[in-house]
C-alpha cells in the first residue's frame, strides 16, 4: 500500500496517477477527504487526524514508507496561512503556515506582503489569513 499525501492536489495527483498506472494500490491523507477527484474509488481518502494519532496510524496500516520527511511543516488549525500585519506589533508582517505549499503560494503571498508593507490597497481581503 502506498500513501500519497494530497493525492487529489496539484503535485500529488501526478504521483498517484503513476503509482496506479503501475498497478500499485494508493490511499491518501488529506485535509479535504470529501473532495471530488479523478480517481474515484481507486484512491481511498482518509482525513488528517493530528488530534487523534491512533486513528491516523490506523488509516496508515499496511503502508510502505517510500520517502520519509522529518522537519518543520508549519500549519494552522484552519489550514490557511497567516498573511498580513500583526495587530500587536507595528511594522511586523507575517507570511507563514503554508503547510508545505509555500512555493506554489509564493507569488500571491509576496503580492499581499508587499501591499501590506507599502500600505497599498490589498488585492484580496486578508481577513481569512489572520
Amino acid at each position: 500500500m502506498n500513501a500519497v499525501t494530497g493525492a487529489f492536489g496539484y503535485t500529488g495527483k501526478y504521483i498517484a496517477r503513476r503509482l496506479l498506472k503501475l498497478g500499485e494500490p494508493v490511499i491518501t491523507l488529506t485535509g479535504h477527504p470529501g473532495r471530488s477527484n479523478e480517481f474515484g474509488a481507486s484512491v481511498k481518502a482518509f482525513p488528517f487526524q493530528f488530534e487523534n494519532p491512533d486513528a491516523m496510524a490506523e488509516s496508515l496500516a499496511g503502508v510502505r514508507v517510500q520517502r520519509a520527511y522529518r522537519g518543520f511543516r508549519p500549519y494552522c488549525p484552519d489550514h490557511l496561512p497567516v498573511i498580513g500585519p500583526d495587530p500587536r506589533a507595528d511594522g511586523v508582517v507575517h507570511a507563514c503556515g503554508h503547510e508545505g505549499a509555500g512555493v506554489g503560494l509564493a507569488p500571491g503571498t509576496a503580492l499581499l506582503v508587499v501591499e501590506a508593507i507599502t500600505g497599498a490597497a490589498s488585492s484580496l481581503s486578508l481577513d481569512h489569513f489572520s
